[in-house]
Order: C-alpha cells, then sequence, then structure tokens
C-alpha cells in the first residue's frame, strides 16, 4: 500500500519574510509515493516553478503548461470534493502573492502531474493558509505580512476574484453584522491593514527581530463541529478572532476575539475530532495551549480572556504545556520588543483518532509528541510523551499519516520518514531522501491508476461522449465502442463465422483491412460478408454488371477518436477519460470543449491542433471510407 506525498518548497529565499538557511529549490512542488510496509519515499512527479510546456514525451517531473507556478510555494490543498484539484499559494513579501489551481493526474503507472489551471491574486504578502469551506464554493487565504483573510470563489480549478478581505485588528468589524446577530449582506470591502504595516514599510530583517511590531495573521481554521466558525489567529496581537460567514455571497463577519497570555505568538490551532477541544502552538514561548471550545458563546460579540467563562476559547485547567524536554534552557526572552529564543514552535498536527498530538521545534530540531487525554468532566489534559530528534534542521511542516509521520527538515534539505508505535507515541527514523529546502507536507488522495494502453500505433480509443466511467478500472472498456450482438448460428453460418467481434475494434485497422480485401473480392469469391452474413460463393455471369448498390450512410460518431500516437499523450487520452465529462456538441459542454481544446493546443508532439469539429470530421471521414469498402465487398467490386 502506497500515500502520495506532496512537498513544496522554496525556490526564492530573497524574497520571504524570513531567512531560511536551506538551498533554493528549482521544482516548486514534488511529489512522492509513501511505501507504507517499507516507510522509503519513491519521487513520483510535481510541478516546476515558470516550466516551458513540456513534451508528452518528457517524464512526469514537467508542467505541461504555459503558465508557471510562480516562487515559493507554501502551501498545498486538495480540494475536499474535487480530488483532482489542488490549491496552492506562493510565499514573498516584495509583491502580492497568488494562489493557483492545479489539476493532479497520472502520467504514468507510477507517476503524477500537477498542472497549473488558474491563478488569482491573494490581496496580500507572505500567504500562508489556505481553507475551503463546506460548501466547496469559497477559498480563504490568509496573508500572514499584512495580517488578512481574503474569500475568493471558486469552481473547481476555475478561481474567481477577491469577494471579501478583512484585516487585523478588525476594528470596526465587531460592528458589522446587524445587532440582531444575523449576516447583512454587504458589498465588496477590504479594510487598510496596520498603519505601522503601510506607512513603514518594514523589513524582513526589522520583522525578525519585532515578531509582534505589527499584527500577522497566521491561520484560519474551521471547527468540525458545526463548520459555522472559523477561527483566526494573530501571531502579532496574541488573539484568535472568531468570524462566521455568509455562504450566499462568501462575506465574512467578526463576531469576537479571545486573548491570549502575551508574548506566546499563536501560529496555528487544530480541533479534536470528536471532543470539543482546540490546542494551539505559540511559536514564540515553543508551548501548546489546551482549549475547551464552547460554540454557544461564539456568537456574543466582543473581546474576551482566554479565562472567562464565557470564551468561545476557553484555557484548560492544564494551563500551556513546553514543547520542548524538561531542563532544556530555551533562552527565550524579550526585551524592548526583541525576540530571541534557541527554539521556537514550528507545525502543529493531531492524528486522525485525536490520540496524539506533535508539535514541531525548530532549534531544538525535534518533533514533540504529546498524549492527549480527558477525564470524567471532559477537560482536556496533554502530556508530552517523547521529544524526538528530526536529524536534520529546522522541522519546518510535517504530515501525519496512520504509521508514518513525513517531515521536512527545510535548513539542512531533506525528507524524513519516522515510524509511529501507536501504543507509546515513539518515533523511529527509517528512510530520508534529500529534497531542497522543504516548507510544507500534505498528503494527497491520489488519482485512479493509468490504465495501459494498446502498444499498436495505429489502434484507436474511443472517448464516450457520456460521462466518464466512475470505475476507473474499467476505463478502456468505456472507450471501446460496443460489439455487434452476435447472431443466432444457422447451417449456412455456424456459430464460430457469426460470434461478435471483440472490442475494441480500431476503425482505422478496419478501414485498412476491408480496403485492401476489396481488389481481391473481384478476383475470388467473398468467404464472408463484413456485416456477419454467410459466406455464399458468387456464379460467373455475362451481363452486365449490376449497379453498386448506393453507400451506407456514415453511422453518427459516438466519440472523438483519440489515437495513441504523436496525435495525443498517454496524459491527454487518460484525462479526457477521467476527468473530461464530455457531452455530445448539443448540449454544449463548455467544460469539456475547453479541456479538448487544451490538449489539443498542446498538439501531442507539436502537430497542427485538432478542434473538436475538426475530430469529428476526421470521423465521418473514416466512417464513410468504411461504408464504401463494405458495400464495394458486397457488391463484387
Amino acid at each position: 500500500m502506497t500515500s502520495l506525498i506532496a512537498v513544496s518548497s522554496y525556490t526564492d529565499t530573497d524574497i520571504l519574510a524570513h531567512t531560511p538557511k536551506g538551498a533554493e529549490n528549482d521544482q516548486g512542488i514534488t511529489c512522492f509515493w509513501l511505501d507504507h510496509a517499507t516507510g522509503s519515499l519513491k519521487p513520483a512527479g510535481g510541478a516546476d516553478v515558470g516550466a516551458a510546456p513540456a513534451s508528452p514525451r518528457d517524464p512526469p517531473r514537467r508542467l505541461e503548461t504555459e503558465t508557471p507556478l510562480g516562487p515559493n510555494p507554501a502551501f498545498i490543498l486538495q480540494h475536499p470534493t474535487e480530488k483532482d484539484v489542488v490549491y496552492a499559494s506562493t510565499e514573498r513579501i516584495d509583491e502580492d502573492g497568488s494562489v493557483y489551481s492545479l489539476r493532479l493526474a497520472r502520467d504514468a503507472a507510477d507517476g503524477v502531474s500537477l498542472r497549473v489551471v488558474d491563478e488569482a491574486t491573494a490581496k496580500g504578502k507572505s500567504t500562508c493558509y489556505l481553507a475551503v469551506d463546506k460548501s466547496g464554493r469559497w477559498l480563504r487565504l490568509t496573508n500572514y505580512w499584512e495580517a488578512s483573510v481574503c474569500v475568493l470563489p471558486i469552481e473547481g480549478a476555475a478561481i474567481g476574484a477577491c469577494a471579501d478581505a478583512h484585516f487585523l485588528p478588525p476594528g470596526n468589524a465587531l460592528q458589522r453584522a446587524a445587532k440582531d446577530g444575523s449576516l447583512q449582506p454587504v458589498a465588496p470591502r477590504c479594510d487598510q491593514p496596520s498603519s505601522y504595516c503601510v506607512s513603514t514599510k518594514p523589513s524582513r530583517e526589522e520583522h525578525w527581530t519585532y515578531r509582534q511590531r505589527w499584527p500577522h495573521a497566521h491561520c484560519c481554521v474551521t471547527e468540525p463541529y458545526e463548520k459555522n466558525f472559523h477561527f483566526v489567529v494573530d501571531l502579532g496581537e496574541d488573539a484568535v478572532y472568531h468570524y462566521e460567514m455568509d455562504e450566499a455571497v462568501g462575506k465574512m463577519a467578526c463576531l469576537g476575539s479571545t486573548r491570549l497570555a502575551r508574548g506566546g505568538g499563536p501560529r496555528h490551532v487544530v480541533f479534536h475530532p470528536t471532543r470539543k477541544a482546540a490546542f494551539l502552538v505559540n511559536e514564540l514561548a515553543s508551548t501548546v495551549s489546551c482549549f475547551t471550545v464552547d460554540l454557544a458563546n461564539a456568537t456574543k460579540r466582543g473581546v474576551k480572556s482566554e479565562t472567562d467563562d464565557d470564551a468561545v476559547l476557553r484555557l484548560a485547567p492544564c494551563g500551556p504545556q513546553s514543547t520542548l524536554p524538561a531542563g532544556y534552557d530555551n533562552a527565550h526572552h524579550c526585551v524592548n520588543g526583541i525576540w530571541k529564543a534557541k527554539s521556537h514552535s514550528s507545525e502543529i498536527r493531531l492524528d486522525a483518532a485525536g490520540d496524539w498530538l506533535f508539535v514541531g521545534n525548530r532549534g531544538h530540531d525535534s518533533l514533540a509528541v504529546f498524549k492527549v487525554s480527558f477525564d470524567a468532566a471532559g477537560q482536556v489534559a496533554l502530556e508530552l510523551a517523547h521529544c524526538h530528534p528530526t536529524g536534520g534542521k529546522c522541522p519546518r511542516n510535517f504530515a501525519v499519516l496512520d504509521r508514518h509521520v513525513v517531515l521536512g527538515n527545510q535548513d539542512t534539505n531533506e525528507l524524513v520518514v519516522l515510524e509511529r508505535n501507536l501504543e507509546t507515541g515513539s518515533l523511529a527514523r527509517v528512510s530520508a531522501v534529500p529534497h531542497n529546502s522543504p516548507n510544507y507536507v500534505a498528503r494527497l488522495d491520489a488519482p485512479p491508476a493509468l490504465p495501459a494502453l494498446p502498444e499498436d500505433p495505429s489502434e484507436t480509443i474511443r472517448a464516450p461522449l457520456a460521462k466518464s466511467p466512475s470505475s476507473k478500472a474499467s476505463l478502456l472498456d468505456a472507450f471501446a465502442p460496443p460489439a455487434p450482438a452476435a447472431r443466432a448460428p444457422t447451417p449456412e453460418a455456424p456459430a464460430a463465422a457469426v460470434a461478435a467481434p471483440r472490442a475494441p475494434v480500431a476503425a482505422a485497422v478496419a478501414v485498412a483491412a476491408l480496403a485492401a480485401a476489396a481488389p481481391a473480392a473481384k478476383k475470388a469469391p467473398v468467404a464472408a460478408a463484413a456485416d456477419g452474413d454467410a459466406p455464399a460463393k458468387k456464379a460467373p455471369v455475362k451481363k452486365a454488371p449490376a449497379k453498386k448498390a448506393p453507400p451506407k450512410a456514415a453511422p453518427k460518431p459516438t466519440g472523438p477518436v483519440l489515437t495513441n500516437s504523436a496525435q495525443y499523450s498517454r496524459q491527454s487520452q487518460y484525462e479526457l477519460g477521467w476527468f473530461g465529462k464530455f457531452d455530445d456538441a448539443k448540449t454544449g459542454d463548455e467544460r469539456s470543449k475547453k479541456i479538448l481544446a487544451r490538449f489539443d493546443k498542446v498538439g501531442g508532439n507539436g502537430e497542427q491542433a485538432r478542434t473538436p469539429e475538426r475530430v469529428r470530421a476526421e470521423i465521418e471521414a473514416i466512417e464513410a471510407r468504411k461504408a464504401a469498402a463494405v458495400a464495394r465487398i458486397k457488391g463484387g467490386n
């Protein structure tokens, strides 16, 4: 069994808000197969930064698109229902970043590709977090540098312009909703970011020295219980703001906030999958805070402290827990706003069951493992079970799977696989691969395996005009035209002679065979008619030759014929079958036409573009030639 792992990397460190020490990567996103039996990683493909269009014969590491993926992709998110769509954001402070949609597909039996489909501005710098709302129609972006959250409409891989934007702290956002608590539709708006950020235009050196001089939004996470409230964590203000959103128009409204202990620098929050509890990692203090989640208080407007009984996030009695082992001197202090520490926390993740919590330590270079428990009263507690060395420097991000953790050591340029002990929580390093500046690790649902295609270059595959098959294993069967029904055996036509031909039958091969048989038909009796009639000998006659029967009308084509040759790559054949969802021309399926046009524009190996009209004309010509050949054979000419 394998899992698909996608890893994004820094490609231009000069435009980041921080100063990583790893080597720059020339590929923005790379995919790997994780073998569950051995814990090994095998390259599977990916997407280059700024890559030119590639030949379909190239390995699956190349982008087959004219749209480059921008510098420093640093977050990867798969659409919750449309699994062939992946979103990625860029991290940069020299200008506004971008968010991209990419098409995930198989390139070969053991490879995948990510192709850029669409791009939109992030309306902010250093984009660090993406989330799709429960309707699947809105994409929320979190921009760290100016502390903003933007909402963009999406429809699969299509991304629209920003519909709403909010800068932290919310200011009048607390009064944006009506007094009765309902959301009011408002025109798209965009508040101004922190006046300090606008007027001073701080450098990254200033930012890294004064981590809390201005607000920094680090994530926007939706609680999993009702999926109605969205929590924005502000590292600069030591606060968590909670919002609700009108899904009809994509407008967010801030309902209130929870104030945290000063100087912690909250980074990310995760929610327990079944119990109403939340865990927040404080990057600057290297601690984890546990909260009881009370959504009944979410609509109570105003600012609450984490210790207030009516706070939506109420600090658990266990208090903040250090992510570092006992006795480790972190030398953490903040004097006159200047933050110093030997280690600072990075990512926080729960396993699927909610039994174990993982936090990365950059500086101590370890992965902290906490045991999660609840008492009889439902209060959550954490116990630090292990601090496992990662074997490298700066473990920025990682993905937790059932039995493994895949982790990126950013500054020492490697991916590490750690095997989990589900009973004790301990970790053991089982493999590693070199990889420059990994900054995000995501597990993706893999596309189904690419079916084997015919080896004969002249053989054709017919793509269905109806929706593509739900069973990917039966893809070739769905491509094949229906075989003619077998006729009942007769004395003149035994069963062997009337059995239905095997499918698929290549139109080009059939035409060639019939054309070759036509001259021979004038000199020798026909053994059997092409349409399955019983064989009959023709007596020689001296009369004038009979008139030729008019050719049968060419049957209406059932779909575009794609050849397994230079005209189309294996990838385009596969995607037309899996993602194309073609209907016939009368239905006007614009998405299908665009997909077909995109592959035709690529032109396989540089051939002339083949439009849908040209493809259908070619089909009609083939069918007409076939019908004429059959008529000639039947007529003995």
